[in-house]
């Protein structure tokens, strides 16, 4: 769906991704990693964490856009949902693996 986002809407994500991951490389240069059982250390791969930046109002637009809530909906076949977390991660250059898109399973929400 390359049309999910307004160009205002994009531009204003693009604000609050870029800050907040440049206090999260100044909070921690040289580590900049997560400790994963695959590679151990992973040095240049950041986690926005569960709900790090839900209290941002630059990500708060992403929760319930015209064009990608009829999605979820159409997906879980109904009204009745909830957003409860969001998070991700990003990789800076030199990192040594990164994380593929996925999504938690029913059975563990």
């Amino acid at each position: 769906m390359s049309d999910a986002l307004a160009p205002a809407q994009l531009a204003t994500l693009r604000v609050g991704v870029d800050r907040s991951v440049a206090e999260m490389v100044a909070d921690d240069p040289e580590m900049g990693g997560r400790l994963t059982g695959r590679w151990g250390w992973e040095p240049g791969r950041y986690s926005f964490g569960s709900t790090r930046h839900l209290h941002e109002p630059e990500f708060c637009l992403l929760i319930d856009l015209p064009t990608t809530t009829p999605v979820v909906k159409a997906i879980y076949g109904s009204e009745d949902y909830a957003c409860w977390g969001a998070g991700g991660d990003f990789s800076i250059a030199g990192a040594v693996e990164y994380q593929p898109l996925h999504r938690v399973p029913p059975s563990l929400i």
